[in-house]
């Protein structure tokens, strides 16, 4: 019962305190701690009412900082919390998620590229506006990035926002009109303007604060709230995929749902059903996903679009580096079955020598990814030398500690950033 109701301050101090943390801060709905060496420097923020904590990482990498909000956290939980801080977030680098996109202006596709608007473990939202190449990116520590175009009022009121105010959970911008927008604050509070009269009127009357919502073109609109209330102004095809028969339980629930121009739409069900009206680049994007994965997407202006889903769900022909198809196109422009056979093996006999040659020993530690439970090991993965084929070093990972899978086109290895918590581990050869 006692996590029905929230966390005992009390009892959360003197986890806090047993495991070195201390008390810097206290404000009406939380309380934050801080370890000055832990992981490197860490704070977390404990919401006492809704049981919901806030890590983050005190050192900056690229002018951000790693956090992730963890909500309805049990009592239980938070001894390990507070004892292994950095095990719950997601890196910056490696990045956990993979994104398409069709942005016509190129001075936005170029700062969408760029380490200014990183798309990351730290992703929120991706929301695109009323004029073409247009959009604002959350993130989960608060922080945004976005093109020109977007409304000033909403930059005005989140640049230079307080820490100590609830930060943006939700935002959306309108394409009805360069001027509307739709902020969801993390306490359940909303900002919002120029948005559809109906949807006013439900934003106003309703106590319940808002969970799902999107904004399309003229009057459209889509919002489900907390308290489970659905109410919308969409075009016929996606109105009638709401009004058919669904699930009363969250199985059957909207769980995402995008609203485009000239009636576009994407929806996808809890219970995995997904639907959608939109253009061939916006449907094949998504078809580079398997079928059951989760993927946020957005639909904008001119058939533009952004799609977002995590690596570990890309389709094999579709996994970034991935060029064999490109490969086998080549080979047969340049020659017969025969001369392809040939060439083919080739290359083995290639790949066969040079690995007699090469030893992988040496090779720097960096981060090991699980691509099915997301987990982040300091370390590399282990391969089996050519020349030292028994030797074992202090850095080689054999399985994920997270979820204890060992198959290796399910781990990535990637080369650590500074200042992340033992991505410079020394390599250490233990036998062999």
């Amino acid at each position: 019962m006692g996590d029905q109701r929230g966390f005992d301050e009390m009892l959360v101090q003197e986890l806090a305190e047993g495991e070195g943390f201390r008390q810097v801060a206290r404000r009406d709905a939380s309380v934050k701690y801080n370890h000055g060496e832990r992981d490197g420097g860490c704070s977390i923020e404990v919401y006492l009412d809704h049981r919901s904590v806030k890590i983050t990482l005190d050192n900056a990498i690229e002018g951000r900082y790693d956090s992730t909000i963890l909500k309805n956290v049990k009592t239980s939980q938070l001894l390990m919390l507070f004892r292994k801080p950095a095990a719950r977030l997601v890196y910056r680098q490696p990045n956990p998620f993979y994104v398409h996109h069709n942005f016509h202006h190129s001075e936005s596709r170029r700062f969408f590229r760029s380490v200014y608007a990183p798309i990351d473990g730290t992703l929120e939202s991706i929301s695109l506006g009323y004029h073409p190449s247009t959009y604002f990116i959350l993130y989960k520590d608060g922080s945004f990035a976005h093109s020109e175009g977007i409304p000033p009022p909403l930059h005005r009121r989140l640049l230079g926002r307080q820490e100590w105010l609830p930060r943006p959970e939700l935002v959306r911008l309108g394409k009805a009109s360069e001027k509307a927008f739709f902020i969801l604050y993390a306490d359940g509070t909303a900002d919002w303007e120029k948005l559809p009269r109906e949807l006013e009127s439900v934003l106003l009357n309703s106590t319940s604060a808002v969970e799902e919502l999107a904004l399309g073109e003229g009057k459209d609109y889509y919002v489900r709230l907390r308290n489970g209330h659905e109410t919308w102004c969409v075009a016929e095809p996606l109105a009638l995929i709401l009004e058919k028969g669904r699930s009363a339980d969250k199985s059957g629930e909207v769980k995402r749902i995008a609203l485009g121009k000239h009636g576009d739409f994407y929806v996808q069900f809890g219970d995995g059903r997904k639907e959608g009206r939109m253009h061939r680049s916006a449907r094949i994007a998504l078809a580079s996903f398997e079928s059951s994965s989760d993927v946020a997407i957005d639909l904008g202006a001119e058939d533009e679009y952004v799609v977002v889903g995590r690596r570990r769900h890309l389709l094999n022909n579709n996994i970034p580096g991935n060029n064999n198809a490109s490969v086998a196109k080549r080979r047969h422009k340049e020659g017969t079955e025969g001369e392809k056979d040939k060439r083919q093996r080739e290359d083995l006999d290639e790949m066969v020598e040079m690995g007699r040659d090469s030893c992988s020993c040496q090779r720097d530690p960096g981060l090991v990814v699980c691509r099915d439970c997301g987990e982040v090991t300091p370390g590399r993965l282990r391969r089996v030398c050519q020349q030292h084929p028994l030797a074992v070093h202090s850095t080689d990972i054999f399985a994920c500690r997270g979820c204890g899978q060992s198959k290796a086109d399910l781990l990535e290895e990637h080369p650590g950033l500074p200042g992340m918590p033992g991505a410079s581990k020394k390599n250490v050869k233990i036998i062999g």
